[in-house]
């Protein structure tokens, strides 16, 4: 299985989204699939943003419709 694109919140169980994209590009998996981050937060770090080769980040609450334009850009791109 394959995803098409992936979308992680920042802040989750176990392990968090920055984490995640982290691990999947040190191992490789998944390296080229666009990543989509959700947060809270009113700012991420874009220094750490752009290293970790997050394609998008979006603050909570967040346009729906933006959202969804922004995974049709991504997808159509990739």
């Amino acid at each position: 299985f394959c995803p098409d694109l992936i979308i992680s919140d920042v802040v989750m169980p176990y392990m968090g989204g920055i984490e995640l994209r982290a691990n999947l590009r040190k191992s490789g998996l998944y390296r080229d699939i666009p990543f989509v981050l959700l947060t809270a937060a009113k700012r991420e770090d874009p220094i750490l943003l752009h290293h970790l080769q997050v394609d998008r980040c979006f603050t909570k609450p967040f346009d729906p419709i933006n959202l969804k334009k922004e995974i049709g850009l991504l997808l159509n791109n990739a």
